[in-house]
């Protein structure tokens, strides 16, 4: 089923400005791009299979699944057949599916939350 932690997203307010300081720590940018169907610019910054997941909302995007709140925004689960874990989660009453399976930056993904315990988002990451 599930495999490792993927990655943890966290929404900042100045991308640029928190890369630069993950930088001088030692965790380098690995990936950067804007995504338009979200209205964000996300970067992973990282080492080896650890990676922190920045994004900075730039627009507005109906229906996007980023909230304005900064910080911790999700914990990306690496499972092996997304499919059949998507199915899983998306039959039980312990969880609720936030969208469907689509293309991601590094993957298919879906995300869920566990219900009644709405403060952490989860990314399924194949």
């Amino acid at each position: 089923m599930i495999k490792d932690i993927a990655h943890i997203g966290i929404t900042v307010a100045n991308i640029n400005e928190i890369i630069e300081e993950l930088e001088i720590l030692g965790m380098p940018c690995t990936s950067r791009a804007f995504h338009d169907e979200i209205g964000m610019d996300i970067a992973f910054c990282g080492k080896g299979e650890s990676s922190i997941e920045l994004g900075e909302k730039k627009s507005k995007v109906e229906n996007s699944p980023i909230s304005d709140k900064l910080g911790v925004h999700h914990i990306a689960l690496k499972v092996e057949d997304i499919e059949k874990y998507y199915s899983m989660i998306k039959s039980s009453d312990k969880y609720s599916v936030q969208m469907e399976i689509k293309q991601g930056a590094h993957g298919r993904v879906f995300f869920f939350r566990i219900n009644n315990w709405d403060e952490i988002l989860f990314e399924c990451v194949e």
